[in-house]
């Protein structure tokens, strides 16, 4: 057998799987219909999402159903209406886009019910989901057979990679967008072939854009020449992607199909790991609770790693990796952020860089400035560029030091700066720091394998061989 016929039987799903899958999506779309026949609300239910395109994953598929109501009906109806949809599904809660849907489960498949209106095209859209039949209707006339398999090869790979899906949490490559792609390159060795030469783009599927695009991907819907399918793409889900395609090219394995649990690392190997890196760990943690959804507190937590290394960076101190975790849903929730930076330089002084020497009214008050001042770790000098620096002792010689000042004053969210004003927001560095971090958040930020790197027998197991 080669690579594709492993990755194959890896990533779709059994007949009988198929078969209790659809059955269960009938039978919603059925309950739907029947809930509005006794309302008597004219509107249509059909199935949308990678299950009505036939490119759902073993194993992973969601029940996405649309409810096309008439153009005419107002905005407030059909949030009423969807409220007292929720009876639908068990677990359901409200969910929040441009207006709210329902999200649940059904007969154990997580599940979703989405109001939209019933416009004839896409140029018509009252709201932005409206346009999904119709990103549907596309990829369900145009993806071949064969089509449908390299889709679900690409999705299986970049979920593996870690670049897909375009929630906060991953800002990567949705299935719509894979779908795309396919419909792009034909196929999946040429997808990986255009990502590892760098993304050529925008692909406009002989559109004329009708705005311009700044996104670091731009793939123009062929059905909305308004819209970048790619918008929630940013540059780190690009570069996993391109590793894991290079990687890929030069030794094809079916272990890039497979996605491995999450690493894990102990204390005592985190105590030892940063030792021979010489580095550092500080830990924030913080109450995670008040969102029904988790988007916006990944939102938060990535702007407060970036203004937390932004910060370290402007005081010299080299950042080795960062990583973000968010517990499971639990009345005492919490929400982590943790960052290796480098433990030499906050023993170092930091330089300050002055004038340029050759102007000499500046490089004389800068020199004056400094001479004999206790705050000097150094004389005065001169770079090889011809500017001047002086090394001065720090203030703060630990990473906490450095980071909560800025974070109490630069803005990171709601949630955090809730935390750090009710005092329940939690600090710790160096050993204090990997005794009390869960093991899976350490293993997120020390162990720098790749995913594929990851992979053991038990994940390559085939659902198809296991009969």
């Amino acid at each position: 057998m080669t690579w594709r016929d492993d990755a194959l039987a890896l990533v779709q799903p059994t007949p009988e799987e198929d078969e209790t899958i659809q059955a269960a999506a009938k039978q919603l779309v059925t309950d739907i219909q029947h809930r509005l026949d006794e309302e008597g609300w004219s509107g249509t239910p059909r199935l949308e999402g990678s299950l009505a395109k036939g490119t759902y994953l073993h194993g992973n598929v969601d029940l996405d159903t649309f409810i096309a109501f008439p153009p005419n009906l107002e905005r407030e109806t059909l949030i009423q209406r969807t409220h007292k949809l929720k009876p639908l599904l068990t677990d359901a809660k409200l969910a929040y886009a441009e207006h709210p849907y329902v999200q649940g489960t059904y007969n154990g498949y997580d599940a979703e019910i989405v109001p939209c209106y019933a416009v004839e095209t896409p140029k018509e859209l009252k709201s932005s989901v409206d346009r999904t039949p119709f990103h549907t209707e596309h990829v369900k006339q145009h993806l071949t057979t064969e089509g449908k398999q390299d889709v679900r090869l690409l999705k299986a790979f970049l979920k593996a990679a870690g670049c897909y899906g375009a929630k906060e949490e991953i800002r990567g490559i949705s299935g719509y967008l894979a779908e795309l792609l396919i419909l792009t390159h034909q196929t999946f060795e040429d997808t990986l072939e255009w990502a590892t030469h760098g993304f050529h783009h925008p692909i406009t599927f002989d559109h004329d854009p009708q705005r311009t695009f700044t996104d670091p991907l731009i793939v123009i819907a062929p059905v909305d020449p308004n819209r970048n399918a790619a918008a929630a793409v940013r540059t780190p889900a690009l570069e996993r992607f391109q590793e894991a395609a290079a990687a890929f090219r030069q030794a094809p394995h079916a272990r890039y199909f497979t996605t491995p649990p999450d690493p894990t690392m102990n204390a005592e190997d985190a105590l030892r790991t940063c030792n021979a890196r010489n580095s550092r760990i500080l830990t924030i943690s913080f109450p995670a609770i008040g969102y029904d959804i988790d988007d916006p507190i990944h939102a938060q937590l990535r702007r407060a790693i970036t203004l937390a290394t932004e910060q370290l960076t402007r005081q010299q101190v080299p950042v080795y990796a960062t990583h973000t975790h968010l517990e499971p849903r639990q009345p005492n929730r919490q929400g982590w952020i943790l960052i290796e930076a480098d433990h030499q330089a906050l023993k170092e002084p930091l330089r300050h860089g002055g004038p340029p020497a050759h102007l000499e009214e500046h490089a004389t008050a800068f020199r004056e400035r400094w001479t004999n001042d206790p705050m000097a770790a150094s004389t005065v000098q001169e770079d090889d560029d011809g500017r001047l620096y002086v090394d001065v002792h720090r203030d703060d010689d630990t990473l906490g030091a450095i980071v909560l000042p800025h974070l109490e004053q630069a803005s990171a969210g709601k949630i955090i700066d809730t935390a750090l004003q009710e005092g329940t927001l939690t600090l710790l560095e160096d050993a204090e720091a990997i005794t009390e971090a869960p093991s899976l958040t350490l293993g997120g930020l020390l162990d720098r394998r790749r995913p594929w790197q990851r992979s053991t027998p038990e994940t390559l197991k085939s659902p198809h061989s296991a009969k």
